[in-house]
């Protein structure tokens, strides 16, 4: 769960001597998640940008050892459940 007032900075899902992580599985958990609660996932890829807003059963599947990505602030609690696919 991320806290009121929590996010996420710009990252890769990568460790500095480990590559194995390769994809990010999210599934988001908000009831009634409004676009002025924030807590969006951004996906940089290139000069674009996703914005994902966390609602209820939505899913985002990526590559997230390629795809910058962040969490922006969330004006609520926001809860989603991650999981990775790694390649050992």
């Amino acid at each position: 769960m991320y806290e009121t007032g929590s996010c996420y900075k710009k990252h890769l899902d990568q460790f500095r001597n480990n590559s194995s992580r390769k994809y990010s599985l999210i599934f988001y958990l908000n009831e009634d998640w409004q676009e002025n609660d924030g807590g969006e996932l951004c996906i940089y890829d290139g000069g674009d940008v996703q914005k994902i807003l966390p609602v209820t059963g939505k899913s985002v599947f990526f590559r997230s050892d390629e795809l910058p990505h962040e969490v922006l602030v969330a004006n609520r609690p926001r809860l989603s459940i991650t999981g990775w696919l790694k390649i050992d």
